[in-house]
C-alpha cells in the first residue's frame, strides 16, 4: 500500500506535461466538459492505493480536505482503474469527478459522504458495487453510462435526497434493496429493453416514486417491490390489473368474479391478489410459468381454478386461506396441483414426501423447527425456493435419483446440514441455494451442473475442499466459500471454466487451478471484479494443481517399485505412474537381550512380506516390589509404593477408583403420576443407579362423571370424575341451571289478517310464564273474476275479494295488441335500390302494420378472379370479375410480381485453399438466372504446439505451432527455463526433542546448492498418560507422562472433567401448563446443564356447544361446551337473537331514473318471514351517488331486533338528447345536438332503414364536441340518424334515452 503527500490540485495541474483529453457529459441537458487526464505524483493528491494485476491501481482512501474533488486518471506512472471505500464516511466532498480511466465503482466508494450533492461518472465505468453510494444523503440525482453492467445490493441504499436516477448501461438485474429508502425519489430511467429482474425491496420507502420506464423487458420481480409507491397507485387507479412487461403486479382491485389472466404474462407477482374478495373462478393461459409467493392468498370466494399443465412453479401458500383449497384439504392428508406439492397436514419430525409428487412448492418446510428428517419419493424433479430456509434440526439430505433441480434459496440458513449427497441427474442448482449451511462439512455434487450460481455455497464455513464439477463453465458472485474474505476453505477449479463474476473467490483461503496461469488469465471476469488481485497479492492461487484420487494398478512390494493410476477429481486428467515401495509390514517386537535397570536392552521385528529384520534399543526396566498403601473404592483412587528389587528405585503410583459394580437391574413399572424406571444396587458400596425404563407415567384413568347435586332452573348441580385405578378425584365441576320446562303453547287470542294474535305457556317446575306474538295473517281472497274483457287496444281488469274483511285487490289485464298476418311485399329489392312490405292485422282488420324496407344488396355478386395475364419473378399480372346478378364488370387488379428470385443453396464449384480463392453459385428455381460469388482463401488451421527442444533449469527450450493443412511453421515460441529442482535433501545434523538439526538442498539437475535450512527441533513423544487423581466436574486432578525418545517425566495437571448429564423426565402439557423435554442437570453436582425446550400448553380441546338456554328477541341465552381433555366447562351468554336482513326480500320501487339534476329516492320495502318491516324502527337507509348519471347505492341497515346491512342499486341515465341539426353532405353529413355537461360522450348511430335495424354507430369520446360528420356514404341516399349521451363509471357505461329519429339526404 502506498500513500500519496497531500498537495493543491492547481499543483497537480502544473505537474501534467501534455495537454489533457475532454470528455462531453450531460449535466441536466447541457454539454459541459470535464478534464478526466490529470495525472498525479507523489506530492499532489491525499490518495493512499494498491497496485493491481495489469500494473493499474485501486485507490483505497482519500485524507484530503477538499470539497470538491477530480480523481486522476493515473498515480506515479498508473492507470487508476478501481475505488473502493475512497471516500467512506467522508463528510466534506460536495462534488467528485470520475475519470474515464475507472472501471469499477467498489463497494462503500461514497458510504455515509452526507455532504456529497453530485458525481461526475466516466464512460468506461462497468460496476458498482454494494454500498457504493449508501447513506449519502445529500446526493439530489445521479446518473449513469452506457458502460453500466452491474450494481450491487444497497448500492444506492437510504440516499434520502435522491430525486432522479438514469441508468443508460444494460443493467439486466436491479439486485435487493438497490434503492431502499430513497424516500424523495420521483423518477428511475432505466434503457430500453435491458430490465429482466427486479429483486425483493428494490424500491422500499420510494413513497413518492411516481415515474418508471425500461420495464418493457422486465420477467421476473421480487416480493414488495413497488409497494406504497406513487407509481403502484397511479397505476392501480388505471387499470384493476398491473403489470410491467410480462409480470402481472397487482390485481388486488379487480372486481369481476371470472379472473382470466391475460395471455404473455410470464409471471403473477408475489401478493399480486392477495385478499381479493371478488374472485371466484381462475383461468391461466399457456404463457404463465410462475405464480409468485402468497399470489391469491386470502381469496375468500376463489373456489375454481384452472392451470395450463406446463406450469409447475408455485410460490409460497399461493392459494393459502381459498375455498379451493380448503376443498383440497377435506379429500387427502396432501394437496398438489399438477403434481407440485402445496399442502401437507403433517410437516413435523420424520417426513415422508408421497409418491407422485414431482416438485416441492417455494417456502413449503420454511423456518420448520421440528423437521428433522425427509424421504425423498423417486420421480421428484425440483425443490422449490425457500421450501427447506431454517429447517434447524435438518441435518442430512439424501437427495432422489432423477432430481434436475434445487431452485434458489432450497436449503437456506439451515445451519445443521451435515452432509449433502446429490444425484448426478442434477443439473441446475439456484442462488443462495445452501447459503449458510454453516455445519457442512461433505458434500458431493452433481457433475452435470454447468453453473456455480451467486452464493450458492456462500458461508458454508466448514467446507474445507471444494471442488468445481468437470461441467461447469461459470462460477457466480461469493459463490463458494466462508463469510469472512480470504478466510474460508480451499477451491479446485478446472481448466473448463470460462466466465466469473465479481468476487467469485474471495471468499475462499486458496485457489488450486489445474491449468497455467496464462489459462488462468483467460477466464471472462468484470474488469471491476477486484478479488483475484487481493488472491495474487497474498499468493493465494497455485498453478497446474491435481488433487488426484490414486488407484494402485500394479505390483507393489517392499523391496520393488509398482504402478498407479492418478485421477485429478477436478479436471479429470488421468496419469499412470511409478509407486515407490510400500512400507514394511512388520510382525511383534522379540527381545534379543533383556535390558535392566542400568543398562538399556535390545529387541528385533521382521517384515512378514520381504524378511527384513530390524533392530531397535530399549529399557531401562525396573523390577519394583509393590505395598499397597490406600487401596481404591468405587469413586476414589488408591495408592502404591514401589521399591526396585535390584537398585532400590522408589516409585509411587496412584490405581484408579474401580467404578461401581452395579448388580441386575431391576424394572419399575409406571404409576398413574411417576414414569416407570430400572434399578440396580452396587455389590461393593451402598450407592443405587436408576434410569427411566421409556415407559412414562400412564396419567389417571377416568372414570365416568358422578352426579354428586342435581341441578334445576333455580340452582347449579356438581359432578366429580375419581380415578379407576387410584381413587384420587381428577376433576369436579359444577352443571348449569336447566332451562325452565315449558308445557305445551296455548293460543288466548287469535290472529286475524288486520289484527295479530298470543300464545302462552307456563314452566312446570317454576311457573314462569312465557308470552310470544302469533303474527297476523294474510288476506284470504277468493278467485279472480273478470271484470272488463281486454281488446287490441284496451286493457282489461280482474278482481278478487277478501273473505273476512272485505278488502278488494284489482289487477289489469294487458291489452292483446294487434295480430298481424303474412308480409305483404309491395316492391321486390335489387342490387343497389330498395323495396319494402307491410302487414295487416288477422284480428280487426282495419289497422295495417308499418311499412318496413327490404334493403337492397348493396354490392354486387362478384364470381371468381380470372387471370387474364400471370406474374413473373420481376413483371406483374392482372386479374378481374363480372357480377353475377347484373352482368357488371369490375375494373381488376395486379397481380403483384415476386419481386426477386427464388434460388436453390450455394453450389460450390471451385474450392478455396489456404493459397487460392473458391468460387460457388446458386440457380433461380423460377426462371433459371444464374448469380455466382468469390470464396475468400482458408484461414490456416492451426495445430498442436510441437516441442523442438525442452527448457531446462539453465537453458531455454523452443516450441512451434504448424498450420496442419499446409505444414507451414505459424509462429515460434522460447519456453521460459524451468525452476530448479532442489529436491535432494541430506541431514546434516539430526534433530533431537529439544534442539534444531541442519539439512542442505541441491537441484537433481544441475547439482546446485542453496542455503543450509534448520530442522525444526521434535519435540517430546510422551507416552500414554497415567492417572494419578482423576479430575471431576467440580476438581483437577494430574497424571505423569515419558518421553520415548530422551526419556523424560512430565507433571500434567488435569482440567475439570465434563458434568456427567442426565435426561430428566419429560413434564407433559396440559391444557393451562407448559410442559418441559430435555431437560438434564449433572449427576455429580446437580448443576443444570440445559434448561430444555418448553413445550407450549396445549389449550383446551373443546368439543361440540350444548344449548342451555334458547336466546329470544328480549333475552339473552346461555350455552356450554367441554374441553375432552381435562373437561373444564367454559359458559357462553349467547346474545338476543337479532335477525339478519341479508335474509329478508328487499325491493326497489323503481330501479332506473332518468338525469335531472335532483336526488333519487327510489322507496324500499322489506319483507321478512311474510312481515313487512318498519322503515325507522327495523332498519334504515341510506342513499348515495344518487343525483349524476351513473350507478346509485342504496344501503338498508338492520336496526332494532334486525342486523346487517344490505346494499341495492339502482341505474341514473343521462337525460334525452335533442337533434338541432341535421346537414346533408357530399357522401356524407354532419349532425349537431345540444351539450350535456355531465356525460362522459355521445354515440350517434345511422342506418339506411327508418327503425335503424341496420345501425351503425359513431363514437364521440369527449362531452365538449356535440357535433359528429359521418364520411363514406353512398351519393343522393336517404339515411336515418339519432343520439344518446352516455358517462362512463369504472368499466361500466351508462346510456340515456335515444332522440328522436331524424332523416336526412345525402348529396
Amino acid at each position: 500500500m502506498k500513500k500519496i503527500v497531500s498537495g493543491l490540485l492547481a499543483a497537480a495541474m502544473t505537474f501534467t506535461s501534455v495537454g489533457l483529453p475532454v470528455m462531453p457529459v450531460m449535466n441536466n441537458g447541457v454539454h459541459t466538459h470535464i478534464e478526466t487526464g490529470i495525472v498525479a505524483h507523489a506530492e499532489s493528491y491525499d490518495f493512499s492505493y494498491s497496485t493491481l494485476d495489469d500494473d493499474s491501481v485501486r485507490l483505497t482512501k482519500y485524507a484530503g480536505s477538499d470539497t470538491d474533488v477530480i480523481v486522476p486518471s493515473e498515480i506515479d506512472g498508473h492507470r487508476v482503474a478501481a475505488l473502493e471505500k475512497t471516500f467512506s464516511g467522508n463528510k466534506n466532498i460536495k462534488s467528485v469527478t470520475i475519470p474515464e480511466s475507472v472501471e469499477a465503482i467498489g463497494e462503500d466508494t461514497f458510504y455515509n459522504c452526507t455532504a456529497l450533492e453530485s458525481v461526475q461518472i466516466g464512460e468506461n465505468v462497468k460496476g458498482i458495487g454494494e454500498y457504493a453510494f449508501g447513506k449519502c444523503t445529500a446526493l439530489k440525482e445521479i446518473t449513469l453510462p452506457q458502460s453500466v453492467e452491474y450494481i450491487g445490493k444497497k448500492a444506492f441504499y437510504n440516499c434520502s435526497a435522491l430525486t432522479d436516477v438514469t441508468v443508460n448501461g444494460n443493467v439486466s438485474r436491479v439486485k435487493e434493496e438497490t434503492f431502499s429508502g430513497c424516500s424523495a425519489l420521483k423518477s428511475v430511467n432505466f434503457a430500453a429493453n435491458c430490465v429482466e429482474r427486479i429483486d425483493k425491496n428494490a424500491f422500499t420507502g420510494c413513497k413518492e416514486l411516481s415515474e418508471i420506464s425500461g420495464l418493457d423487458s422486465l420477467k421476473e420481480l421480487g416480493t414488495d417491490v413497488f409497494t406504497d409507491t406513487a407509481w403502484l397507485a397511479a397505476k392501480k387507479q388505471e387499470s384493476p390489473l398491473v403489470t410491467a412487461g410480462y409480470v402481472l403486479i397487482d390485481g388486488k382491485n379487480y372486481a369481476e368474479e371470472d379472473l382470466t389472466i391475460p395471455d404473455g404474462i410470464v409471471m403473477i407477482a408475489d401478493k399480486a391478489f392477495k385478499g381479493n374478495t371478488n374472485i371466484k373462478s381462475l383461468t391461466l393461459p399457456q404463457s404463465v410459468e410462475r405464480i409468485g409467493d402468497m399470489a391469491f392468498t386470502l381469496c375468500e370466494n376463489l373456489s375454481n381454478i384452472s392451470v395450463p399443465e406446463s406450469l409447475g412453479d408455485f410460490g409460497d401458500w399461493c392459494f393459502g386461506a381459498t375455498p379451493w383449497m380448503d376443498a383440497q384439504k377435506k379429500d387427502s392428508d396432501y394437496v398438489t396441483l399438477n403434481s407440485v406439492l402445496l399442502y401437507m397436514k403433517n410437516s413435523k419430525g420424520n417426513i415422508v414426501i408421497p409418491d407422485g409428487v414431482v416438485g416441492i412448492s417455494d417456502g413449503f418446510f420454511k423456518n420448520s423447527r421440528d423437521l428433522l428428517s425427509v424421504q425423498f419419493p423417486e420421480g421428484l424433479k425440483f425443490i422449490g425456493r425457500n421450501s427447506f430456509e431454517n429447517c434447524y434440526y435438518l441435518e442430512e439430505v439424501t437427495l432422489p435419483e432423477g432430481l434436475e433441480e434445487i431452485r434458489e434459496g432450497a436449503f437456506y440458513d439451515s445451519q445443521n446440514i451435515v452432509s449433502v449427497y446429490m444425484p448426478q441427474s442434477v443439473t441446475e442448482i439456484g442462488e443462495y441455494a445452501f447459503y449458510y449451511c454453516c455445519g457442512m462439512q461433505d458434500l458431493i455434487l452433481s457433475q452435470n451442473i454447468t453453473q456455480i450460481k451467486d452464493y450458492t455455497f456462500y458461508g458454508c464455513s466448514k467446507l474445507k475442499e471444494f471442488y468445481v464439477p468437470q461441467n461447469v463453465t461459470y462460477i457466480g458472485e461469493a459463490a463458494v466459500g466462508s463469510g469472512t474474505k480470504l478466510n474460508g476453505g480451499d477451491i479446485y477449479i478446472h481448466g473448463g471454466v470460462t466466465e466469473m463474476a465479481n468476487d467469485a473467490l474471495v471468499y475462499n483461503s486458496r485457489v488450486y487451478y489445474s491449468g497455467t496461469e496464462e489459462d488462468f488469465n483467460s477466464i471472462s471476469r468484470p474488469s471491476y471484479d477486484l478479488s483475484v488481485s487481493e488472491l495474487r497479492r497474498l499468493s493465494r492461487i497455485k498453478y497446474e494443481q491435481h488433487p488426484d484420487i490414486v488407484e494402485p494398478i500394479g505390483d507393489q512390494s517392499c523391496t520393488s517399485e509398482g504402478a498407479e493410476r492418478r485421477t485429478c477429481r477436478v479436471c479429470g486428467r488421468v496419469v499412470e505412474q511409478t509407486a515407490p515401495p510400500k512400507a514394511h509390514n512388520y510382525g511383534e517386537w522379540t527381545v534379543i537381550e533383556e535390558a535392566t535397570c542400568t543398562a538399556m536392552g535390545t529387541r528385533e521385528r521382521t517384515c512378514l512380506d520381504c524378511g527384513y529384520a530390524e533392530k531397535a534399543k530399549y529399557g531401562p526396566v525396573h523390577d519394583y516390589e509393590w505395598e499397597v498403601v490406600k487401596e481404591p473404592t468405587c469413586d476414589r483412587y488408591g495408592t502404591s509404593n514401589g521399591v526396585c528389587k535390584v537398585c532400590g528405585n522408589t516409585t509411587k503410583v496412584y490405581p484408579s477408583a474401580l467404578g461401581h459394580d452395579y448388580g441386575e437391574r431391576v424394572k419399575v413399572a409406571p404409576t398413574c403420576t411417576q414414569d416407570g424406571y430400572y434399578i440396580s444396587s452396587c455389590s461393593r458400596c451402598t450407592s443405587k443407579n436408576t434410569r427411566p425404563s421409556g415407559e412414562f407415567a400412564t396419567g389417571h384413568t377416568s372414570g365416568e362423571w358422578v352426579i354428586e347435586k342435581e341441578p334445576t332452573c333455580q340452582e347449579y348441580g356438581k359432578k366429580s370424575r375419581y380415578c379407576t385405578v387410584c381413587g384420587a378425584m381428577i376433576q369436579s365441576t359444577f352443571i348449569l341451571k336447566t332451562s325452565c320446562k315449558y308445557g305445551e303453547w296455548a293460543v288466548t287470542k287469535e290472529p286475524t289478517c288486520v289484527e295479530e294474535g298470543e300464545k302462552q305457556r307456563a314452566c312446570e317446575y317454576c311457573g314462569q310464564i312465557e308470552t310470544e306474538t302469533i303474527s297476523k295473517t294474510s288476506h284470504s281472497y277468493g278467485d279472480w273474476v273478470v271484470t272488463k274483457e281486454p281488446t287490441c287496444l284496451e286493457t282489461g281488469e280482474n278482481q278478487r275479494t277478501c273473505k273476512y274483511c272485505g278488502k278488494t285487490d284489482t289487477k289489469t289485464i294487458n291489452k292483446s295488441g294487434h295480430t298481424f298476418g303474412r308480409w305483404e311485399v309491395i316492391k321486390d329489392s335489387t342490387c343497389l335500390e330498395d323495396g319494402y312490405k307491410r302487414k295487416v292485422c288477422a284480428v280487426c282488420s282495419e289497422m295495417y302494420g308499418d311499412i318496413e324496407i327490404i334493403s337492397a344488396a348493396g354490392e354486387h355478386t362478384f364470381k371468381e378472379w380470372v387471370v387474364t395475364k400471370e406474374p413473373t419473378c420481376l413483371k406483374d399480372g392482372y386479374k378481374r370479375k363480372v357480377c353475377a346478378v347484373c352482368g357488371e364488370k369490375y375494373d381488376g387488379e395486379v397481380i403483384k410480381a415476386a419481386g426477386e428470385h427464388k434460388t436453390s443453396q450455394w453450389i460450390i464449384t471451385v474450392q478455396p485453399t489456404c493459397y487460392s480463392t473458391g468460387s460457388r453459385m446458386k440457380v433461380c428455381l423460377v426462371c433459371g438466372e444464374k448469380s455466382t460469388e468469390i470464396m475468400a482463401k482458408l484461414p490456416h488451421t492451426r495445430g498442436n504446439w510441437v516441442i523442438i527442444e525442452q527448457p531446462t533449469c539453465q537453458s531455454f527450450g523452443l516450441k512451434k505451432e504448424i498450420c496442419t493443412v499446409c505444414e507451414r511453421t505459424l509462429s515460434d515460441y522460447f519456453m521460459p527455463r524451468i525452476d530448479h529442482d532442489y529436491s535432494v535433501r541430506k541431514i546434516l545434523k539430526e534433530p533431537t526433542c529439544t534442539r534444531e538439526g541442519s539439512e542442505e538442498h541441491a537441484c537433481s539437475m544441475c547439482g546446485n546448492s542453496i542455503d543450509r535450512n534448520s530442522i525444526p527441533a521434535l519435540g517430546h513423544d510422551f507416552t500414554e498418560m497415567t492417572i494419578v487423581k482423576k479430575p471431576t466436574c467440580t476438581s483437577r486432578g494430574n497424571g505423569i507422562h515419558e518421553c520415548k525418545r530422551c526419556g523424560m517425566v512430565e507433571e500434567v495437571e488435569l482440567l475439570e472433567a465434563d458434568h456427567t448429564p442426565v435426561t430428566e423426565r419429560n413434564i407433559q402439557p396440559t391444557c393451562t401448563k407448559d410442559g418441559l423435554k430435555g431437560k438434564k442437570h449433572c449427576s455429580v453436582c446437580n448443576e443444570v446443564i440445559d434448561e430444555g425446550k418448553v413445550i407450549p400448553k396445549l389449550g383446551h380441546s373443546y368439543g361440540s356447544w350444548r344449548l342451555e338456554k334458547q336466546p329470544t328477541t328480549s333475552k339473552t341465552g346461555l350455552r356450554s361446551r367441554e374441553c375432552t381433555r381435562c373437561s373444564y366447562l367454559e359458559i357462553e351468554v349467547i346474545p338476543k337473537i337479532r335477525f339478519d336482513i341479508s335474509s329478508a326480500a328487499i325491493t326497489l320501487s323503481r330501479t332506473k331514473y332518468t338525469y335531472t339534476g335532483k336526488a333519487k329516492k327510489p322507496a324500499v320495502t322489506v319483507i321478512f318471514s311474510s312481515k313487512k318491516l318498519k322503515a325507522n324502527t327495523d332498519y334504515t337507509v341510506k342513499y348515495s351517488n344518487n343525483i349524476a348519471a351513473g350507478r346509485a347505492k342504496v344501503t338498508i341497515t338492520g336496526k332494532g331486533g334486525y342486523k346487517g346491512a344490505v346494499v341495492k342499486y339502482f341505474k341514473i341515465l343521462p337525460a334525452k338528447q335533442k337533434i338541432k341539426a341535421v346537414t346533408p353532405l357530399t357522401r356524407s353529413f354532419a349532425v349537431a345536438w345540444t351539450k350535456d355537461s355531465g356525460v362522459t360522450g355521445y354515440q350517434v348511430m345511422y342506418g339506411t332503414k327508418s327503425d335503424l335495424s341496420d345501425g351503425k354507430s359513431a363514437y364521440v369520446t369527449k362531452n365538449t364536441s356535440v357535433k359528429k360528420t359521418i364520411k363514406g356514404l353512398k351519393a343522393k341516399k336517404t339515411y336515418y340518424v339519432k343520439v344518446r349521451s352516455y358517462k362512463k363509471v369504472s368499466n361500466s357505461k351508462y346510456y340515456g334515452v335515444w332522440s328522436a329519429t331524424q332523416k336526412v339526404k345525402t348529396k
